[in-house]
């Protein structure tokens, strides 16, 4: 594809997955505080099933808002982190908006910010190799 970099792609592949997976685990971890029979088995199924829909709903919000907004950032020349963690927290808090689900929307701002925060150290957009040097 002209114009687009190798890890762009690799970073919309990845990066999506970071969030979800932080709540699957936040999410078992939470019912690991609950006094209930069979207790692992009960956080491991809730925390796949947090983790498995916002695989789903991650990726569909990377596709349909990531993607648009990957390019007109970097036609604008917003490369640095602070940039693409506002934008996936942005990207991430607009979904549950028309539903009048404010905690939620709250909710996906914090797990769109780490999308973002993960998707800029893969793509590194700024230029920067992780060593400091500057890519050719």
């Amino acid at each position: 594809m002209p114009g687009v970099r190798y890890p762009a792609i690799v970073g919309f592949a990845v990066a999506p997955a970071a969030a979800p997976v932080v709540a699957g685990v936040v999410a078992a971890a939470f019912m690991l505080t609950k006094n209930e029979p069979d207790l692992l088995k009960t956080a491991l199924v809730f925390g796949a099933w947090v983790g498995g829909v916002g695989l789903l709903v991650s990726y569909a919000i990377a596709l349909v808002l990531g993607v648009p907004a990957f390019w007109l950032m970097t036609r604008c020349g917003w490369r640095t982190l602070p940039h693409f963690m506002g934008a996936a927290a942005v990207t991430g808090g607009i979904p549950p908006l028309p539903f009048g689900a404010f905690g939620t929307a709250l909710v996906g701002m914090i797990l769109g910010a780490v999308n973002g925060a993960t998707f800029w150290l893969i793509v590194r957009p700024d230029g920067a190799t992780p060593r400091g040097e500057i890519a050719p």
